[in-house]
């Protein structure tokens, strides 16, 4: 007579051989497989800064255009490069910050367009990003108090904004 029980441990270690060879090959197959998976190269992309629209002076030495209030008198003065130059230009959607320190009998710094006939214009404050909507050529503007006789020189610095 046959043992069932021996028979059936028989055919139960014999599937689960035959599991743990399966499951030897398939361990064999993925790591086959990912050997031939090799690193052929890699690039890397710089890091770009895209160069914004920026303004353009027309001159290094402002002039006056136009009469002088006399003393006594408040009013504008304009600047610009002489002979109807523009003093400076700058592209649509430019963005720029001033830098300057107004002496004293100048009371604000303002922009206008170059062919604009009279001052005021858009007031500059010093430190303070100004955006051009429109491009075009532009010229300064500064209001003078009163009494202050003479007027000293004073530079304008434009930085990028970042």
């Amino acid at each position: 007579m046959l043992n069932t029980d021996r028979f059936r441990r028989l055919q139960f270690e014999e599937t689960l051989k035959t599991k743990i060879i399966l499951g030897a090959i398939a361990v064999m197959v993925v790591t086959t497989s990912a050997v031939f998976a090799v690193v052929i190269f890699t690039q890397t992309f710089p890091p770009i800064t895209r160069p914004a629209p920026a303004i353009t002076a027309n001159c290094t030495t402002l002039s006056v255009e136009g009469a002088i209030p006399a003393v006594g008198t408040s009013g504008f003065i304009r600047f610009n490069c002489g002979a109807g130059v523009a003093a400076f230009s700058a592209p649509a959607g430019a963005r720029a910050t001033p830098t300057f320190t107004l002496p004293a009998g100048y009371t604000n710094l303002q922009i206008v367009g170059a062919t604009q006939l009279s001052c005021p214009g858009n007031n500059l404050l010093s430190g303070t990003s100004f955006s051009f909507a429109l491009a075009g050529d532009f010229d300064y503007c500064s209001a003078l108090d009163s009494n202050t006789a003479v007027l000293a020189t004073f530079d304008i610095t434009w930085n990028t904004v970042s």
